[in-house]
């Protein structure tokens, strides 16, 4: 499955093949992103190098696709942000707004199910001072929305998140990129793995 995933992310032509058609998702997820951080950017500065955009891949566990009874994935890129809410005196302990948006079976074709999950959590992100691993822990909500005769509920669940990552670069750099695999704790189709790529700023 790990390495399903790695070779997704790295294969130029499965990215460009998703490329198409996503303009209208990236802008909603844009929006999303500005509603749910533009009250928090009133009421305090956001702390430097804590502001983060992730990319990245999700695959769910099997599950029982209700409409037709078979055994099915969902699986397919997403993209994030992780907006600072506060930051610990230590700077070691990060509360953080995150919403990500996942682009299930998007421009490909395959035995998994064509649906969008759109994701608001309240993260932590965990580290000691000056080692490079991190882990993070998040609750949230979550929505399927099924696409091209994919139906699913549209009741919004309550989601969990457990991950850790690696920082690649100085602890004092401008920018900061970082991997990160957690896995997402749902019902059904938005319960899996997912490897993502990031950099904060």
């Amino acid at each position: 499955m790990f390495l399903r995933a790695v070779h997704q992310m790295t294969s130029p032509v499965y990215w460009l093949g998703y490329a198409r058609g996503m303009s209208v998702w990236i802008t909603r997820f844009v929006a999303l992103a500005l509603v749910a951080g533009g009250p928090v950017s009133a009421l305090a500065e956001v702390p430097k190098g804590e502001t983060a955009v992730r990319l990245g891949f999700y695959t769910s566990d099997r599950f029982t696709y209700a409409p037709t009874g078979q055994r099915k994935t969902l699986e397919g890129p997403q993209i994030g942000l992780d907006w600072p809410l506060s930051v610990s005196r230590s700077g070691d302990q990060i509360l953080r707004l995150s919403p990500t948006v996942v682009f299930g079976g998007a421009g490909r074709k395959g035995g998994d199910l064509d649906a969008m999950i759109y994701r608001l959590m309240v993260t932590a992100r965990l580290r000691t001072a000056n080692k490079p691993f991190f882990t993070v822990v998040g609750a949230g909500v979550g929505i399927t929305q099924g696409r091209d005769g994919t139906t699913f509920s549209k009741a919004a669940r309550l989601t969990g998140y457990l991950g850790l990552g690696y920082d690649l670069g100085r602890a004092n750099a401008a920018s900061i990129p970082f991997v990160q695999l957690g896995y997402q704790i749902c019902q059904k189709q938005s319960r899996g793995w997912q490897l993502e790529a990031g950099v904060r700023f």
